[in-house]
């Protein structure tokens, strides 16, 4: 594993925009106060809608299992189904547009589903012997401490990000250990062993059982927690009527270092993309994305190249007009 000459602070979608596009990602890191190109957001913004009334719904179902008794299955879909309302029309998506509609009922199938498993899940989660309190977070900021607010792969590199579900619970050994969940809506399972944010967060954990230092999560805490397997799951939002609903992956601590490793070296190339002056001087890699969903094609020459071979000069005229 390289060194890094100075602190590199990114996101978790900062590793995943470099690894798809360099070229995307040293424009990201301009901040252009104009010039943007619009892009077809639709899918992004009904997922992030999704994502937070997930989020509530998992919140306010906690909140009632810890006073009892919890909905039944009906009421706890027919709650999340408002939820997911509400959420669109606070991203300004209107629920009965056909291209919304369209997007809802590819994930219609999978929002029931969630909505009656985490009633269940929620007693599968382990409880502070002292507090009480089930040691499940949803949407936890990863920290290690007031001193590093972000996740500290390795001294030096730093990745912002949050979990979705984050817990601890009992094993059949009576010990314990830590589960990692993320929802996802794409059209795709998504392998968890694979996920770039997901096994951030792992990492995360696996640093803070052999060191804790964040306040809430098992420095205050006297439980013994398996160090070397930690438990990593999507819930593929989009295939909620198949066995690919759910993904669920073991990872050894050495396996997570390896990991680690991989990712501090990508690091090390944004680091230096975030000191190269100019876009000339950055691997730009094309694809289908181009054309509708990057909002720097019209200062990217390779960029443009490409939309203009595999989708026609015009297409590409008439993109660049919207600039």
């Amino acid at each position: 594993m390289n060194q890094a000459t100075s602190a590199i602070s990114v996101t978790a979608s900062d590793i995943d925009t470099f690894r798809d596009c360099e070229s995307r990602y040293f424009h990201q890191q301009q901040r252009y106060a104009t010039g943007y190109l619009d892009t077809d957001r639709l899918a992004a913004s009904v997922g992030s809608a999704v994502h937070d009334a997930l989020m509530r719904h998992y919140r306010q179902l906690e909140h009632a299992f810890t006073l009892g008794p919890l909905p039944p299955v009906e009421a706890s879909r027919r709650r999340l189904r408002f939820l997911v309302q509400d959420a669109l029309v606070k991203q300004r998506l209107d629920p009965v547009a056909t291209d919304v509609r369209d997007r809802l009922t590819m994930l219609e199938a999978g929002i029931d589903r969630a909505a009656q498993f985490m009633l269940r899940e929620l007693a599968e989660w382990a409880a502070d012997p002292i507090t009480g309190d089930l040691l499940v977070w949803e949407e936890p900021s990863l920290d290690h401490g007031p001193a590093v607010k972000a996740v500290e792969l390795s001294p030096g590199y730093l990745v912002r990000t949050r979990a979705d579900v984050l817990g601890v619970r009992p094993t059949l050994s009576g010990g314990h250990s830590v589960l990692v969940q993320d929802y996802k809506t794409r059209r795709e399972a998504v392998d968890p062993a694979f996920d770039t944010g997901i096994l951030v967060r792992a990492l995360w954990v696996l640093a803070e059982l052999e060191d804790p230092r964040c306040r809430w999560f098992m420095a205050p805490r006297q439980l013994a927690v398996d160090p070397d397997r930690i438990e990593l799951e999507t819930v593929n939002l989009a295939l909620g009527d198949t066995d690919a609903f759910r993904v669920r992956v073991t990872l050894t601590a050495e396996q997570l270092r390896r990991h680690r490793d991989r990712l501090t070296d990508i690091m090390d190339r944004m680091a230096v993309t975030q000191r190269t002056a100019s876009a000339d001087e950055v691997d730009a890699s094309p694809n289908g994305l181009c054309y509708q969903y990057c909002p720097f094609l019209n200062r990217c020459v390779p960029g443009m190249a490409h939309v203009r071979k595999y989708y026609g000069g015009g297409a590409l005229d008439g993109r660049l007009r919207a600039a």
